[in-house]
């Protein structure tokens, strides 16, 4: 007997493998969900695939502990119809760059809570007409260049811990309109990073939850943006400086971002003023204590005839006389005060 149905729930069925032939009698099949089961990589290999299979529209793996890909995997031989592919908790740790290969007619693709830590333009081919991606919850940390996905209108990130994205990584996704960044790591934008004036289609971007330091170098998004330049969600929650948690970046000045180099150059230049002064006092009070103990003789021809000597206060001189060096000579012997000697 055939049976004819849409819709075929098999999820938690326990089912290990599809066993040849397991889907003949099903015609029509559209949606097919095995969610759950434990169905490896190696049920896909060609000599155990029901053509049947590929009929189906709809394929929800979900749950199944599939670790990785190989190439070919899904194939356009098989999966000639299929539009809707889920493999979120799969276990996913690498995509081989063939495994999801030429499907033309897929336009969603689920690869959400795996363990991928790469996303780049190796992972899946530009033939397949995706539309909407959902990559959210990996491992993935880093961004360099994401894969030519022309026809791509929904890319979700979300949730991956991602640090950094490299200027231009979305560059190649011409028909972008949502681009969701919700939950990473990210702490500053520069004015390449992401798409917003090279992909005209751009219509939203999801920027929450990350911990964004609202500083210099972020006043290039309150002034380089044209007055055209609009979306229709894009706010951006400072966490840093504490000043501004919890601030909208848009609803500040630019004034107010401001970096830690600049108060740190004030001080510096503060600290360099008053050491100056400092010093500058310091010598002149040093002039003015040595200047009490100034000992000043005059020779004449040969013969020392006077010391001049400031008193306590550094007020008053006193002129002490002799006929010869005597008092010179006491005076360098005791040392009482600094000498200076000098031709009349």
């Amino acid at each position: 007997m055939w049976i004819r149905g849409v819709n075929h729930n098999f999820t938690k069925s326990k089912t290990k493998e599809k066993s040849p032939c397991v889907f003949e009698n099903f015609t029509n099949l559209e949606n097919l969900d095995l969610s759950y089961n434990k169905i490896s990589k190696d049920s896909f290999k060609d000599d155990d695939l029901d053509l049947e299979i590929g009929r189906a529209k709809r394929l929800t793996l979900q749950g199944n502990d599939l670790g990785s890909l190989e190439d070919n995997t899904f194939s356009p031989y098989y999966f000639s119809q299929l539009e809707y592919l889920d493999l979120s908790h799969c276990s996913l740790k690498s995509l081989r760059d063939m495994s999801i290969n030429n499907l033309g007619n897929l336009f969603f693709l689920n690869l959400s809570y795996n363990l991928l830590s790469k996303f780049d333009e190796d992972i899946l081919p530009g033939e397949i007409g995706l539309e909407k991606l959902d990559i959210s919850y990996n491992k993935i940390t880093t961004v360099k260049k994401v894969p030519v996905l022309i026809e791509l209108k929904t890319l979700i990130m979300d949730y991956n811990g991602i640090e950094f994205i490299k200027d231009g990584a979305f560059s190649t996704l011409l028909g972008l309109e949502v681009l969701s960044l919700v939950g990473n790591n990210m702490k500053t934008l520069r004015p390449n990073t992401l798409p917003l004036k090279t992909i005209i289609s751009l219509k939203e971007i999801r920027l929450d939850k990350n911990p964004w330091r609202c500083d210099c170098n972020m006043k290039w998004l309150l002034t380089n943006i044209d007055d055209g330049f609009h979306f229709k969600n894009f706010t951006l929650i400072c966490s840093f400086p504490s000043r501004l948690r919890g601030k909208n970046i848009f609803t500040t000045s630019s004034n107010e971002l401001t970096c830690r180099s600049e108060y740190s150059r004030l001080t510096y230049i503060l600290i360099l003023f008053f050491s100056a002064s400092f010093m500058v006092t310091g010598l002149i009070y040093a002039i003015y204590i040595k200047r009490k103990y100034f000992k000043c003789c005059e020779k004449k021809g040969g013969d020392y005839v006077a010391v001049f000597t400031n008193d306590e206060e550094g007020t008053n001189v006193k002129i002490t006389t002799a006929d010869d060096e005597s008092l010179v000579k006491n005076e360098e012997r005791t040392g009482n005060g600094k000498v200076h000697y000098f031709d009349v």
